[in-house]
């Protein structure tokens, strides 16, 4: 190998690695951002388990889907109204990250995994942030509980 592909060699891995570490804190940039967030949002809609309080939280495409799935909100927050109050705030735990195009604009995603304790029994929580790059504030892009609170044969799907 000549001296010129060995400094091309390391100018290349120098490169790789640059791209690596700033990905990788652009992801714990975002985790720092919404940690507090996504834990506030499941405390709010569980507190009474409100339809407006879904809606203030949520992207308008989630609203925009459950309509196009035959749901509503109200429907939604009857469903999950049966688990009760929320026991203690949930513990969260971040799932993916990742980013998308939409009307010409970057949409950041995160996505958490989150345990809950209600008082008719535990609950898991899936639930995906998204926010426009131009955005300042984190909406919900998707949501689902899943418990065997919901064991009854009622529908315990969120929507997207």
């Amino acid at each position: 190998m000549s001296k010129t592909q060995i400094i091309m060699l390391i100018v290349c891995a120098a490169l790789l690695g640059g791209a690596a570490f700033y990905f990788a804190n652009k992801g714990d940039s975002m985790e720092k951002q919404t940690a507090t967030i996504v834990v506030d949002a499941v405390t709010a809609i569980s507190d009474g388990w409100d339809a407006s309080e879904l809606k203030a939280w949520a992207d308008p495409g989630l609203i925009k889907a459950m309509g196009s799935q035959g749901q509503s909100a109200e429907q939604l927050m009857r469903i999950y109204s049966v688990l009760g109050k929320l026991k203690e705030a949930p513990e969260c735990v971040v799932h993916t990250t990742g980013s998308f195009m939409k009307n010409q604009e970057r949409h950041h995603t995160i996505s958490y995994d989150c345990s809950a304790e209600y008082e008719k029994g535990p609950a898991k929580i899936s639930i995906t942030l998204s926010k426009a790059e131009s955005a300042t504030e984190w909406q919900i892009y998707y949501i689902n509980i899943h418990s065997d609170v919901f064991a009854n044969g009622q529908v315990q799907e969120g929507t997207q």
